[in-house]
């Protein structure tokens, strides 16, 4: 059960007592093994607030995946786990840039912070009173306590990450059940610019307006959808790959998607998911100068080593079965062994130490079906 923080404890956190009050606990181990010393200890520190000190110390310690610094942020558990990664919040923010926007659903403040640094006026809203407190404490811009249903600005863009999760902490995944809902907030905001964050894996089809779907990714995960609309819009369908050292890039359904099915080539590779879940396998493989081993199925094969993209060097490949791949991996004295599976129902997890590897080699295989037949391609990954 996570702590359920107040308005008087972010009030003592937000003081130089509870500034020095973190400090103190923030050198515990706080593991699994040294909890009830920890939880002593942080007692014998701080008192009283030690339920909240040792929060957010784990709460802080969480972030460091999400926020760029976040030691002197506050968080509550679940706005953590809504809250954007910093590179994708930057993304979709540079869309904001120049403009006047107001994030209606501002939680703790995030994705405010990334719309502040590029907005020529931005204000936040939301109804906990909790976290407009933290908000406040974490981003230098307005902040109202307000409805996202009952717009406090005119003419401002607006952005909205509605709650996709119920009470018991499970996903939402139709659009009539977060909170707000989608068509409540298209009334809501009839003629302005949107743009809406949702789950990647919600169905598009439910969308109660026209208007483009981006999924973005991030080192390799799929982290959202944003559905925009209004002067925001472009295609219907985009995909945003961002990677950690590199170059964004994009796909879009407005791309050519002259893309053969044909035979399996030297190389291999598998989309990225966010080019996947938008439906732009064909644009990207036309991109890439690749064909599909099966129109129903993303990989793609293709003749020469795409520049920039994890690629397999197909080393040997045919029909699948458990037995074959075995023997094939033991002749090639494969060892390590990463599955990639599409097509087929087969779990990497289990089929692993069925496959009783003992070699030194390295191996990718890429088990998919071609038709109706299930294939088995060993690979080198480069």
């Amino acid at each position: 059960m996570t702590y359920r923080f107040t308005p008087a404890d972010v009030r003592f956190l937000r003081s130089p007592a509870g500034v020095s009050a973190v400090a103190a606990v923030s050198g515990l181990p706080l593991t699994s093994a040294s909890h009830l010393a920890d939880v002593a200890k942080a007692r014998r520190l701080v008192g009283e607030w030690s339920p909240p000190v040792l929060e957010t110390v784990l709460l802080r310690r969480r972030a460091a995946a999400k926020v760029d610094s976040p030691d002197d942020w506050l968080f509550t558990d679940t706005a953590l786990q809504q809250a954007t990664a910093m590179p994708v919040a930057r993304h979709r923010a540079a869309r904001f840039a120049g403009r006047s926007v107001h994030d209606v659903t501002c939680s703790v403040g995030v994705d405010l912070a990334a719309l502040a640094e590029v907005a020529d006026r931005c204000v936040g809203s939301d109804l906990d009173e909790v976290r407009l407190a933290m908000a406040a404490h974490n981003v230098s811009a307005p902040l109202v306590r307000a409805d996202a249903l009952r717009p406090v600005t005119r003419d401002a863009a607006v952005f909205v990450d509605p709650a996709r999760r119920d009470s018991a902490g499970r996903r939402r995944w139709h659009a009539a059940d977060f909170v707000p809902p989608l068509d409540a907030i298209a009334d809501a905001y009839p003629g302005r610019d949107l743009a809406v964050k949702c789950a990647p894996g919600m169905d598009f089809a439910e969308l109660p307006w026209t208007g483009e779907v981006e999924l973005v990714s991030l080192d390799g995960q799929v982290r959202e959808a944003c559905l925009w609309t209004g002067s925001f819009a472009g295609p219907s369908r985009r995909a945003t790959v961002l990677r950690t050292g590199s170059p964004e890039w994009t796909v879009t359904s407005d791309d050519p998607g002259d893309c053969p099915v044909r035979a399996v080539g030297e190389w291999l590779v598998d989309p990225d998911g966010a080019v996947v879940r938008a439906g732009l396998v064909r644009q990207y493989a036309a991109r890439l100068g690749f064909g599909q081993l099966d129109e129903r199925i993303a990989y793609l094969t293709g003749d020469t080593k795409p520049e920039g993209v994890r690629a397999f060097r197909v080393l040997e490949h045919g029909h699948y079965t458990e037995k074959s791949l075995r023997q094939t991996l033991r002749r090639r004295g494969v060892g390590r062994v990463e599955i990639l599976v599409r097509g087929l129902d087969v779990d990497p997890n289990t089929l692993r130490p069925r496959l009783k590897l003992s070699g030194g080699e390295p191996a990718t295989v890429v088990l998919t079906r071609v038709g109706r037949s299930p294939v088995a391609y060993v690979c080198a990954a480069a």
